[in-house]
């Protein structure tokens, strides 16, 4: 077992308290039992796991008491843009913050979109209101509850109801996870040299796309060789997910970064992953968005 005194585990440990926030506001019947079992776990260490392991399983909708589960399944969970304000806070680009937006958007839910200036953001950084000194940022009626893109992308997706399904939740957080290995693409993309971009953007239209998205193609056949009701729409489940909108939100960021050399992505090669990304393509919410 690795120490807590590990940059690592300090980190999951920041990002478990913003998510344990979110849990409390999301499912509040909930919390108190959540956040028990946790303090009386006796190893810190296996504390921190049990904290990840629940709130993987409540931002998956698995751990909800059947009360919400029935709420969910329904579509009779109050909306919450209703009653609070939500803000995303990101520069203005798409970047880590697209997918949130997209699924905000996607699934009707208001929220204040709001694009600061790269002066902007280290005014932000010199007055301490980043807790880890980046962006995107998620508030809640003005108050910052969480600075990881994933977690915010999570919660988004809860309410706006487009959420993995238990049955669904294996392939998903495969493709989910290959896709966050392909955006490390645009990181190294961003931080290069003009010769080296060229060079990389080059590198991911010969190997480096393929190389995840051919997995994923692998995948899409499989969910659908294996779906129980005969699966055979163009989302990676039955119906859509947040996970359909953050590999579309990526994948056109790689695209991106290939048309500065004038080159386009090999999709002729993953047609099930092309199929998905032209339906996502087509949602009223998306088109609106570009």
């Amino acid at each position: 077992m690795r120490s807590l005194r590990t940059p690592e585990f300090r980190n999951i440990r920041n990002q478990i308290t913003v998510s344990m926030k979110l849990i409390k506001y999301r499912w509040p019947t909930n919390f108190s039992r959540f956040s028990c079992l946790i303090i009386n776990t006796p190893h810190r260490d296996l504390s921190i796991l049990l904290s990840l392991q629940i709130v993987t399983r409540i931002s998956m909708g698995a751990a909800c008491s059947s009360e919400s589960h029935n709420a969910t399944v329904n579509g009779s969970i109050p909306n919450t843009s209703t009653q609070h304000e939500l803000e995303v806070i990101y520069f203005d680009a798409k970047g880590r913050a697209e997918p949130t937006r997209l699924v905000f958007a996607v699934g009707g839910i208001p929220f204040k979109d709001t694009r600061v200036s790269y002066q902007e953001f280290g005014t932000l950084v010199a007055s301490g209101a980043l807790p880890l000194e980046t962006l995107p940022v998620l508030k809640l009626d003005g108050k910052i509850v969480s600075v990881q893109s994933m977690a915010m992308l999570r919660f988004a997706a809860e309410v706006a109801h487009l959420q993995v399904q238990p049955q669904d939740i294996l392939f998903s957080e495969e493709i989910l996870s290959t896709t966050l290995d392909m955006r490390c693409f645009g990181e190294v993309w961003f931080n290069a040299s003009d010769d080296d971009k060229k060079r990389h953007a080059k590198e991911i239209v010969d190997t480096g796309f393929l190389h995840y998205a051919k997995h994923m193609e692998s995948l899409l056949a499989t969910s659908r060789a294996t779906s129980k009701k005969g699966h055979s729409g163009p989302f990676i489940a039955q119906s859509m997910t947040f996970v359909d909108l953050f590999v579309f939100s990526t994948v056109e960021a790689v695209k991106g970064i290939v048309g500065t050399v004038g080159a386009t992505l090999p999709l002729n090669e993953v047609p099930l992953l092309a199929a998905l990304l032209d339906a996502v393509a087509e949602l009223p919410a998306v088109k609106s968005s570009k």
